[in-house]
Formats: structure tokens, sequence, C-alpha cells
């Protein structure tokens, strides 16, 4: 198994080493060597050919100062009343990375707390809210919600949380998903002592999740947050629906 295991990372990392190596070919090189590994000396023997593309690093100057992201989108604000709003971006490759690494703390760090928080709600305080609230969340889970789509949209652009980053994290601060379910089913399985002991000891209902609760959770906290921050990372879709002109790298 290990074996095979090695031979299987080796196939993967071999794509990326050589496309590397490949960013480094000049553009005439192209022309005869598609797939082998590059030949330095075309940069010396055509590297007068274009200006500022003599060098062996001129690729990686020409993507930073030529990737440039353009749009614009106009939407209404307001329920009664009314009023256009128009966002323009012109974002370069600095400015989307700093967009990517905002959008997915909101996905990563939000949802996570929420969910952490959800569950130990509903696992140690046990009431009928409580009981309603998970019920309510399998009912989410198990129910095909489709369509909903276009009345996000619509309802965040009359809030004016459309294209917004602050509207992007309040719409993830829900607990809604397999990692509420995940939190629930570990805080089930934690004995009452812990929070009883420092309850006896004065702690507050605060104190006690913040000095208790979650470092007791960090495992499952950190594995979470990796998870999401990983499917934020890679995810397109949604930035180009509720961000249009806050791209990211994806």
């Amino acid at each position: 198994l290990l074996i095979i295991l090695l031979v299987y990372t080796v196939s993967m990392i071999i794509p990326i080493v050589w496309g590397f190596y490949t960013s480094f070919k000049h553009w005439l090189e192209f022309k005869d060597n598609v797939v082998g590994l590059p030949d330095l000396t075309y940069w010396s023997k055509y590297g007068f050919l274009d200006p500022g593309y003599d060098h062996i690093f001129a690729n990686y100057v020409i993507i930073v100062q030529n990737f440039q992201f353009k749009r614009s989108v106009n939407y209404y604000v307001g329920f009664i009343s009314q009023t256009l709003v128009r966002h323009e971006a012109v974002v370069g490759i600095g400015p989307t990375l700093v967009n990517t690494f905002m959008y997915c703390a909101g996905c990563c760090i939000l949802p996570t707390f929420m969910s952490l928080l959800g569950g130990y709600m509903c696992a140690k305080y046990r009431y009928k809210f409580s009981t309603f609230i998970y019920g309510f969340e399998i009912f989410t889970m198990v129910m095909p919600i489709v369509g909903t789509m276009p009345a996000i949209i619509t309802l965040t652009r009359q809030l004016g949380f459309y294209d917004e980053f602050y509207g992007h994290w309040i719409r993830q601060c829900n607990m809604v998903g397999t990692y509420f379910l995940i939190f629930y089913a570990f805080y089930m399985g934690l004995s009452d002592t812990y929070i009883e002991a420092a309850e006896i000891d004065g702690a507050s209902q605060i104190r006690v999740i913040v000095s208790i609760i979650i470092p007791l959770a960090k495992t499952t906290l950190s594995t979470v947050m990796v998870l999401m921050f990983v499917s934020a990372w890679n995810d397109y879709n949604t930035p180009l629906i509720y961000l249009p002109t806050k791209p990211t790298i994806a």
C-alpha cells in the first residue's frame, strides 16, 4: 500500500514540477519544444527580439504586469425607494490575492465557529428550542431546497450586502451542514464534569466556552477549518455570483 501511495504521490508531483520548469521557456522555444525541459540558451540567443524579454523570469514579469480583471455591475438598493448602485473594478494580481484570503477567511472561520457553538448549545443545553434547532438542521440537509439563489441575490442587493465582503461574511454566519453534526456528536460524547467543575469554581458561561469548550475541540476545529479553507480556495462560482467586482485567484 505504501508503494502504491508513493507512486501516486510522485505522479501528482511530476506535472507540477514539469509545469514550473516549463514556465521558464522562451516563447520561441514552444514551437519546437512543447513538452521537454527548457533550453535556457534561447534567452541569450533571442532575448533581443522583444523589449524586457531578455531574462528567464520574463514570463512571470509579463503575467504580473498584464494580469488585470475588469468588471462593472449595476444593482438597486432598498425595498420601497430604490437607489441605483454601480460598482466598478480594475484589479491586478495583488488585490486578487487579498480578495482570495478575505473570501476564504469568511468561508472557513465564521461557519466553523458557528457550527462549533451551535453544536455545543444543542448538545449541552437540552430544552425545546435546542431540539427544534437540531431538527431544523436535519430538515435542511434532507430536503432538496433548490431555486433559492435568485431570491438570495435580490435580498442581498436590497439590503446593500451584494458585492461587499461584509455581506459575504454575514451570509456565512450559519451553522447549516455536516460540520454542525460533527461538533454536535463531539459534545454529546463529552462529559459534563468539565463544565460543572468550571462552574463550581465560578466560571461564567463565556469563560467555559473560551477556556474549556473550544480548546477541547481544537483538533476537530482545526481540521474543519482546513477543509473549508481548501474548499473556499478552489471555489470560483460563488465569488463570481455574489462578489462580481472582487475576483479571487480561482
